[in-house]
């Protein structure tokens, strides 16, 4: 352009002393308002675009900012993220600042932003850059949750500290949800540990049909107690959220001498040797039933607990459909005032309440398995009935309890944890995830942290407000 200019310049002076006719005059001056016109446009297209930019990446960077539960670094946060979008759209941009300000309960947020371009015909007049501004503010909206953590609590989690690197990332999770509250008024959690059976609570005897609850008074349970294990209902209720009073349950109970290795009665059948844990030489009726399901709560160290108590289970198989059925009557309202503990009698709320999103994280490092040696909710491997096909029985019934719970609305987030899973699981708990994006593989801790926190910041909601 600079060079143009100098040209008609150049043929201006020419003009200027021609006197051979008035035509080339006329022409070479119209020439001026042309040129003055095209680089205008150019000047002007270039600051649109950079308005249009930086616009668009400071909405990005309030949103992603936003999305972060955790506001200690929110400014260092946006920053980042500002940069990121705006020098893919303006690296020709100079200058650029963006200044992040929060309310004093860090729910809005306001970012403030400028850049500029250096101009090609403006300079000409002395105007050498152009500066635009751009302003997003972002509130973040405080929606209740309630959320179930599904986690696997089998033997295989004893391995290369996977139990201790779920832990750890969940306490992670909740650290977020909770950020420096003990409590919440807007936030309850639950936490279902499972390995091929679910413990419901050893108060819940009242779930039971008769028989189950005689055998408690003054059966097998009667010298050690019944742990609160429980058996699958026969299909379809063992895929549902139909509470215990339209169809009850049965007690857990793996019986002497039953697919071995559990002999807990000495020969006169009376109780001997009982030993509760997560040993696979342990002896009792409650052999393999694991650590009780923590109900809603919104006090962050009901959780925490819930979390930290838990532990792998040798020789109990996996059941991860088990995992997810309780996960959603632990978060279903027809099971409301059923769990008592620290969940209001009123609480699960109803599924359409438009302030309480309900959402489940499930975890799990291994493949579904039913084998002939061990009890799980369904029994045994004969016991269950599907021969060689039990495993696929185990996923389709999975697969349907997972998009019965989706039908609910209820969001889905699924991890496969560590390199021992197939890729029909991974495939399945990929399926179970409400979206493809929802769904997280680990192979160790560090993802598998990555991971809760990706989890973390979709669990918040944000809308633009300005």
């Amino acid at each position: 352009m600079l060079r143009v200019l100098r040209i008609v310049r150049s043929l201006l002076r020419s003009l200027r002393i021609d006197t051979r006719g008035a035509t080339a005059v006329i022409y070479a001056l119209s020439i001026i308002p042309i040129l003055g016109f095209v680089g205008l446009a150019i000047d002007g297209a270039r600051v649109y675009l950079l308005r249009d930019a930086l616009q668009k990446s400071l909405d990005a960077a309030a949103l992603a900012s936003g999305h972060v539960l955790d506001t200690a670094n929110i400014e260092a946060d946006a920053q980042m993220y500002f940069d990121s979008n705006f020098d893919s759209l303006a690296a020709y941009a100079t200058d650029k600042v963006v200044t992040v300000t929060k309310s004093a309960d860090n729910n809005i947020i306001t970012l403030n932003g400028s850049a500029a371009v250096n101009t090609t015909f403006m300079a000409l007049f002395g105007f050498d850059k152009v500066t635009v501004a751009g302003l997003t503010e972002v509130t973040r909206e405080t929606r209740g949750l309630e959320l179930a953590m599904v986690m696997d609590n089998t033997g295989s989690m004893a391995s290369n500290n996977k139990m201790g690197d779920m832990k750890a990332a969940a306490t992670s999770l909740l650290d977020k949800l909770y950020g420096g509250k003990s409590s919440s008024p807007l936030l309850y959690v639950s936490v279902v540990p499972f390995v091929a059976v679910v413990n419901a609570g050893g108060d819940k005897a009242s779930w039971l049909n008769a028989n189950s609850q005689a055998r408690i008074t003054n059966g097998d349970f009667a010298s050690v107690g019944w742990k609160g294990c429980i058996m699958a209902r026969g299909a379809p209720f063992d895929q549902d959220d139909t509470p215990p009073g339209a169809a009850p349950f049965e007690a857990y109970l793996w019986d002497s001498g039953q697919y071995g290795n559990n002999d807990w009665r000495d020969r006169r059948g009376r109780p001997n040797n009982i030993s509760q844990g997560p040993s696979s030489r342990s002896r009792s009726p409650n052999k393999g039933c694991g650590d009780d399901v923590h109900p809603l709560s919104n006090t962050k160290a009901d959780a925490q607990a819930a979390i930290d108590a838990m532990q792998p289970w040798d020789r109990t198989g996996t059941h991860i459909n088990q995992g997810m059925v309780w996960a959603w009557r632990a978060i279903s309202p027809n099971w409301q005032g059923l769990w008592g503990g620290p969940t209001p009698p009123t609480m699960p709320l109803e599924y359409a309440n438009s302030l309480m999103d309900k959402a489940v994280i499930v975890l799990t490092d291994g493949d579904n398995t039913i084998f002939s040696s061990q009890k799980t909710a369904y029994g045994n491997k004969d016991d269950f009935g599907f021969g060689n096909n039990g495993v696929n029985e185990l996923n389709n019934r999975m697969t349907n309890v997972c998009e019965a719970m989706k039908t609910e609305n209820i969001i889905i987030f699924s991890i496969t944890f560590g390199n021992g899973i197939s890729a029909d699981t991974q495939l399945l708990m990929e399926s179970c995830a409400t979206i493809p994006a929802y769904y997280f593989h680990a192979p160790n801790g560090t993802e598998l942290n990555d991971a809760f926190d990706i989890i973390g910041k979709q669990l918040s909601s944000l809308r633009l407000s300005r």
